[in-house]
């Protein structure tokens, strides 16, 4: 049986409910880090499948929203780029809704 693979990326920011204005949110509430997150989703919930990769960035009280949101969106492109690669390099193992990424090593000759 073929499956069609799709990926997906997904800002997120932490310790705030997700719902209208996330970054306004997490602004309001002080949070200090945002994440993003690449899966595939072969379910029925579109943010549900299987995580491939996640990472986060610091933001300080410095930020603005829009600041929040720009780091958002550019950890959102690392993220799926990353996933992508792996993807492409069939790299992710997918074993009940979770993944493993399988690292390249290269052995020296001896």
């Amino acid at each position: 049986m073929a499956t069609t693979s799709c990926l997906s990326s997904t800002s997120i920011t932490l310790s705030c409910r997700l719902g209208a204005r996330p970054y306004h949110q997490a602004f309001e509430r002080g949070v200090k880090l945002i994440g993003a997150t690449s899966h595939y989703y072969v379910t029925a919930g579109l943010d549900e499948g299987p995580i491939i990769e996640q990472d986060t960035v610091r933001v300080s009280h410095r930020d603005t929203v829009d600041d929040m949101m720009r780091k958002g969106r550019d950890l959102e492109k690392v993220v799926l780029s990353r996933a992508v690669r792996w993807h492409l390099e069939n790299r992710v193992l997918v074993y009940q809704n979770k993944t493993a990424r399988v690292r390249l090593t290269t052995r020296l000759a001896r």
